[in-house]
């Protein structure tokens, strides 16, 4: 062989050797992110690998997470930049999960248990676009979660994350809610937040604030406005119609080792409340402090419950566990029974409130009598779900009225 023709020959297969190479890296990449996923607990496969001008494309992935057989997930394509950075781009995500959130969350403990020890940390930074998530029988059977126009971040230390999505929840073929959704993890600690897309519940929100993994605090804020927003039979209203409703709910912690020592503040607010169809309407309000006495029982620290004029003290607590039981007692501190008039003069005009009204005014401005007395209420509940027939609710009034004359 002479020169010229070795020097072809090896320069034909140095040819071959950079053509081949990125398809060799292509499948070193996917056979390298196979491994590396099953560290993670992951079954993955990969229908194809190919080079690109910046690093690698994946086609065709699907994942199972071996301790949750409830949840699968497909890619369409994942392009893995390895000229200048070291990032990964994933888009046509879907991701289907089905069961209890308590089941769930018993299997993604497990998951994790099994592979934080062993498992070293992601080969790239991900950014992940048009994700499509379903979560089925999440609240019941005919439940169903579902994430679109989702985006989504993870740092390959796994110290930094972010979500953005629209969520909708459904109830059969009723859709009770749609959210805006983020979600921003630095450094194990997290903030999540999810508001109504509804214009009549703007303001309302829920917010979590999550350290390793724990939920430390979460917050629901509801503004003031018509209970009907909030409602998909608005026959549930029944004489108000234009109920408003006001509310503030605190949790620390609500999940994790902590949840034995949790408490919450419950802030509500009725505006309008009718106890049947032409009366007065009143407002209302309920203040509770509680805590977690222990796995099936909350305790009331502090309640406080006012019905039009009447404010008074709740006591007692709350079941929780195998069956929702409750033991309440309120007791109104008494009031003068004249306040009961001058809240009657503020009645609908023509109504039996504004003459009864009106009528004492009469008699108190001409001087023939005037209203005495207090009144006072005591009202006692105990339920529970698993004996209705048990169920009991007493309650009586304290004091009395009179019209005494000058």
């Amino acid at each position: 062989m002479t020169r010229r023709r070795k020097w072809g020959f090896a320069g034909a297969v140095l040819s071959l050797l950079i053509l081949a190479a990125p398809f060799v890296v292509a499948r070193v990449v996917a056979h390298t992110l196979i491994a590396r996923s099953k560290e993670h607990g992951i079954a993955l496969t990969i229908e194809s690998a190919s080079p690109s001008l910046r690093g690698v494309v994946l086609s065709g992935l699907s994942a199972r997470v071996q301790d949750i057989p409830e949840a699968s997930a497909s890619v369409s394509e994942v392009e893995i930049l390895l000229l200048g950075t070291r990032k990964a781009r994933a888009n046509g995500v879907r991701i289907e999960v089905r069961g209890s959130a308590e089941l769930l969350r018993t299997r993604y403990a497990a998951w994790r248990n099994s592979t934080q020890t062993s498992a070293r940390p992601m080969l790239f930074d991900l950014e992940v676009s048009g994700i499509h998530a379903s979560w089925s029988a999440a609240l019941g059977p005919d439940s169903l979660i579902e994430a679109f126009e989702s985006n989504a971040a993870v740092s390959a230390d796994g110290n930094r994350a972010s979500l953005s999505s629209l969520v909708q929840i459904s109830l059969g073929s009723t859709t009770l809610q749609t959210l805006s959704v983020s979600y921003n993890e630095n450094a194990r600690r997290a903030t999540f937040v999810a508001t109504p897309l509804a214009k009549a519940l703007a303001g309302a929100v829920l917010r979590a604030e999550i350290d390793h993994e724990q939920i430390v605090t979460s917050e629901i804020t509801i503004p003031r406005g018509p209970l009907s927003a909030w409602l998909t039979d608005k026959r549930a209203l029944g004489h108000n119609p234009s109920l408003e409703v006001e509310a503030r709910v605190v949790l620390t912690p609500t999940v994790g080792p902590q949840a034995r020592e949790g408490r919450a503040r419950v802030e509500l607010k009725l505006f309008g409340a009718k106890f049947q169809s032409g009366s007065l309407p009143i407002d209302a309000s309920l203040l509770i402090e509680a805590r977690r006495a222990h796995d099936d029982m909350i305790a009331l620290e502090r309640g406080e419950a006012v019905f039009g004029p009447m404010r008074g003290d709740l006591k007692g607590s709350l079941g929780i566990g195998a069956h929702i039981w409750s033991k309440l007692a309120f007791t109104a501190t008494p009031i003068p029974c004249s306040r009961f008039v001058t809240e009657r003069r503020n009645a609908t005009a023509g109504s039996i409130e504004e003459m009864a009204g009106n009528v004492t005014s009469l008699l108190e401005a001409t001087g023939i009598a005037r209203i005495e007395g207090s009144v006072g209420l005591e009202a006692q509940l105990d339920l529970d779900l698993d004996r209705k027939d048990r169920a009991r609710f007493q309650w009586k009034m304290l004091g009395g009225c009179a019209v005494a004359l000058f």
